[in-house]
């Protein structure tokens, strides 16, 4: 249960007797408390689901000063069953205050042709040929991307830059590019979703695979273009030791 305090007005009105150096001051004060809904999910979240299947919603629960106002929550969804990618459902409460909670599931669909025992799980290290092709060509390695698994051939990344700009910069993570991508049964990696906080934006829109996985190396490349293809990297990844 949440409780906030809106506001508290306070009026002072002061009486002045001309025959008298007394002021009189009265002090109304008018106090009012609003509660915000508490909004629950059942499990699991991200919801995963093969593509062509159909989104059934795992659940949830609203209640409002410890009453089930399950009822009034207004659901919102972006997914598309039929497209690999990375989703989400919105639940959105609004109290008589017109004031609104809301959270948000994770639906991630993926191809159920793809590899289910291929897990890349883990640290992965950028070693050369890694190069920031554009608008220069400048080689770099050494710097730590974190993948993992979400759902089978889905993968969550902490920078497809390679670490370019929060590691080697020192900009922070604020300046990572992190993101989900997917990886079929030929092993072709594609970006399903990107995005960097420092700058509000993402890769280049991309079709079509974008790297992949060699299983006999143990090796990851891709290449990525950002800012309209102005800056551009390939980077190549070794699991860390």
């Amino acid at each position: 249960m949440k409780k906030i305090l809106l506001y508290t007005f306070a009026l002072i009105v002061a009486s002045l007797a001309f025959s008298s150096c007394n002021d009189d001051n009265d002090e109304l004060t008018d106090t009012k408390v609003t509660y915000y809904a508490d909004i629950e999910l059942s499990d699991p979240d991200p919801y995963t689901m093969a593509i062509g299947s159909s989104y059934k919603d795992p659940g949830y629960k609203a209640t409002l000063n410890g009453t089930d106002v399950t009822d009034g929550v207004t659901v919102t969804s972006n997914v598309d069953p039929n497209t690999l990618g990375v989703y989400s459902v919105t639940y959105s409460y609004t109290n008589a205050e017109g004031f609104t909670t809301s959270t948000t599931r994770t639906v991630i669909v993926y191809d159920p042709s793809s590899d289910p025992d291929l897990d890349l799980t883990g640290d992965w290290v950028v070693v050369s040929p890694s190069t920031r092709t554009s608008p220069s060509a400048i080689a770099f390695s050494g710097y730590t991307i974190t993948l993992v698994k979400m759902a089978q051939g889905i993968y969550y990344c902490t920078d497809f830059m390679g670490g370019w700009y929060a590691q080697r910069a020192g900009y922070g993570n604020s300046y990572a590019m992190y993101g989900y991508f997917a990886v079929d049964g030929d092993n072709n990696i594609s970006v399903l979703y990107s995005h960097i906080n420092g700058w509000g934006d993402s890769l280049d829109a991309t079709s079509g695979p974008i790297g992949s996985y060699n299983a006999e190396t143990n090796q990851i490349f891709w290449s990525v273009s950002y800012y309209d293809t102005y800056l551009a990297w390939d980077i190549y990844l070794d699991p860390a030791e």
